[in-house]
C-alpha cells in the first residue's frame, strides 16, 4: 500500500487551497484517480476536467455541503462506490478570526459541523470500511492551532484540538487493521481561506510560518505514504508546536493573543 497510482483518492475541500494542491499532486505525480468534494460545483468540475485532460487519470466532481448530514452521507457513499478506493483525505474546514464573543451562533454551528462532526463521522466510517476491505489510508488535516488554546481563534483552535486527538486515538485503535491514519497539522498556508477569514491582512504570503500550498501538499502526501502518525511541516511550525504543547498556558496564551489580535483598522 505504498502507491496511489491507479487507485481512487477522496479529497474534501478540493475546490481551492490545500485540497486543490493535493489533488494536482495526486494526479500529476502519483497517477491517482480522484473524487473531488466541495460546495462549489463549477470549480470542482473545472478541476476534474483539467486533471483528466492533463494527466490521463479519472477525476469526478461531487458538489456537497459537509456541514449537513446529507452531504456527509453522499460523500461516504460516492467514495465507497469507486472500485479501488483506498485513500481518504479529509481536508475541508472553515475558520473564524476575532473575539469569540463576537462570533454568531450560526457561524459557530457551521464550524463545528464542518470541522468536527463531518471529519469525525467520515474518518470513523472510512476506517471501518478500509478495515473490512483489506486496508486503506486516511489523512486528517488539522492545524498547529490545535496544540494550545487560541485566543482570537478560540473556536477554530478547539475544533482542531479535537481532530488531532480523535485522529491519534483512531490511528491506535485501527493499527492492526492495515488502516494507516495520518494527522497533518500545518501552520498558516497561503490559500483562499487566509484571505476570506481576514487573516491575510495580518499574515502575508512569505511571512514566517506561512507556507505555499503546493509545498504543504507535497509534505502532507509524503507523510501519508510513509504512514507517519503526526506531521507538522516546516521548522518554524515544529518549534511553535513544541512551545504550544510544553510551555505553561499562562505564558503561551498572552503571546498568542498579541500575535492574533486584530489591528484597529481591521473590522
Amino acid at each position: 500500500m505504498d502507491t496511489l497510482k491507479g487507485t481512487w483518492t477522496l479529497v474534501t475541500g478540493a475546490s481551492a487551497g490545500l485540497g486543490r494542491a493535493m489533488a494536482r499532486i495526486i494526479a500529476g505525480t502519483y497517477g491517482g484517480n480522484l473524487l473531488l468534494v466541495a460546495r462549489r460545483k463549477e470549480r470542482l468540475e473545472e478541476l476534474a476536467t483539467q486533471l483528466q485532460t492533463k494527466y490521463n487519470v479519472w477525476a469526478k466532481a461531487l458538489p456537497a455541503d459537509l456541514s449537513t448530514p446529507e452531504g456527509v452521507e453522499a460523500c461516504f457513499r460516492a467514495a465507497c462506490a469507486q472500485k479501488g478506493f483506498s485513500t481518504a483525505i479529509l481536508n475541508a474546514g472553515i475558520t473564524y478570526w476575532g473575539r469569540v464573543q463576537e462570533q454568531s451562533t450560526e457561524n459557530l454551528n457551521s464550524m463545528l459541523s464542518t470541522n468536527v462532526l463531518a471529519p469525525a463521522q467520515l474518518a470513523l466510517r472510512f476506517a471501518q470500511h478500509f478495515a473490512r476491505h483489506g486496508g486503506g489510508r486516511l489523512l486528517l488535516v488539522s492545524s498547529v492551532a490545535g496544540f494550545a488554546p487560541m485566543p482570537m481563534q478560540s473556536s477554530y483552535g478547539a475544533t482542531k484540538a479535537f481532530l488531532t486527538s480523535f485522529g491519534q486515538g483512531l490511528r491506535h485503535e485501527f493499527r492492526k487493521d492495515k488502516v494507516h491514519i495520518t494527522i497533518f497539522a500545518p501552520g498558516g498556508i497561503d490559500t483562499e481561506l487566509l484571505a476570506l477569514s481576514g487573516l491575510g491582512q495580518k499574515f502575508k504570503p512569505g511571512s514566517t510560518g506561512i507556507m505555499r500550498a503546493p509545498l504543504c501538499a507535497h509534505l502532507a502526501l509524503k507523510g501519508l505514504l510513509a504512514n507517519k502518525g503526526l506531521v507538522v511541516p516546516g521548522l518554524s511550525n515544529r518549534l511553535l508546536a513544541f512551545a504550544m504543547r510544553h510551555f505553561p498556558a499562562p505564558l503561551v496564551l498572552p503571546i498568542i493573543e498579541r500575535l492574533y489580535r486584530k489591528p484597529e483598522h481591521i473590522k
